[in-house]
């Protein structure tokens, strides 16, 4: 059995695949992670960025009704990509993934509306 290389107390048997412990939880203690529920927000990143009354799903939406496709498919999708991402709460890597599928998403809806509007002859400055 092994012992504390600080000070001396017996520690538990070695379990599992890792490196074994040399010291014990008295004079090491592991590492306090913080849970990803308790992500920054933007205000917290950027102090001097207010983002009250901005809503990703308001503009989102008043987009979508300049386009006419407000009650699509397409639509909700992108609505419920804009909500997720208003929510907050995310990693980096999760807020970028959402980020690249939202905008996908948008295009996606915008594109429809204007090749919609090229074949009956109506002129939409969007996108």
């Amino acid at each position: 059995m092994h012992s504390c290389a600080r000070c001396g107390t017996p520690l538990p048997v070695h379990k599992g695949r890792h490196r074994p412990r040399k010291f014990c939880t008295t004079c090491r203690p592991p590492q306090q992670r913080k849970p990803l529920d308790e992500a920054p927000t933007v205000a917290e990143i950027r102090p001097g960025v207010s983002t009250e009354g901005v809503s990703l799903v308001a503009a989102t939406s008043q987009r979508l009704a300049a386009a006419g496709r407000l009650g699509t498919a397409e639509a909700v999708l992108v609505l419920a990509l804009a909500q997720s991402i208003d929510d907050g709460g995310h990693s980096g890597a999760s807020l970028a993934s959402l980020s690249r599928e939202y905008s996908r998403a948008l295009l996606a809806a915008v594109a429809e509306a204007k090749e919609q509007a090229e074949a009956d002859g109506v002129a939409w400055d969007v996108g």
